[in-house]
């Protein structure tokens, strides 16, 4: 494993973007899902007669918004990146280095302000450190889901 698609899908503080739900656009579709359901069985209708239904032109426009909104291509993408204006890409970036733990100055500030954002981002930079990167994307590809 580890081949050049697969380090793209590992971010820059390890999160494992190939199995993060905005990545594989998981919550989009079942945002999309579910506004198809409830039309289906006409809560657009139901709501403009029951006052029990009031709250349904709201939620639907909060579903319209996640569609839309919560997609991410993975922050070593050239798309969409969720955690837009994230602090230790752009410095991981402008050294041109993989992850922090490359760099002469690990730990410094950046990475003291991001673990207070990512309780799992040390974890996660100490465990590609022990056993290397290819070896911790089989266990975020295992896993599943992004230790995040």
């Amino acid at each position: 494993m580890g081949n050049q698609n697969e380090r793209k899908l590992l971010s820059y503080c390890g999160i494992y973007c190939g199995g993060c739900p905005m990545y594989t656009r998981e919550i989009s579709h079942a945002s999309d899902k579910l506004e198809q359901l409830t039309s289906q069985v006409g809560f657009d209708q139901m709501a403009e007669f029951s006052p029990d239904m009031a709250w349904y032109p709201e939620f639907k426009q909060k579903l319209t918004w996640i569609k839309a909104n919560i997609i991410c291509d993975g922050c070593r993408g050239d798309g969409r990146q969720y955690h837009r204006g994230c602090t230790l890409r752009e410095c991981t970036k402008a050294k041109g280095i993989d992850f922090c733990i490359n760099c002469d100055n690990y730990p410094c500030g950046t990475v003291e302000e991001f673990k207070t954002q990512s309780p799992f981002f040390q974890g996660n930079m100490e465990r590609i450190r022990e056993i290397g990167v290819e070896a911790f994307i089989e266990e975020q590809i295992k896993a599943g889901m992004p230790v995040c």
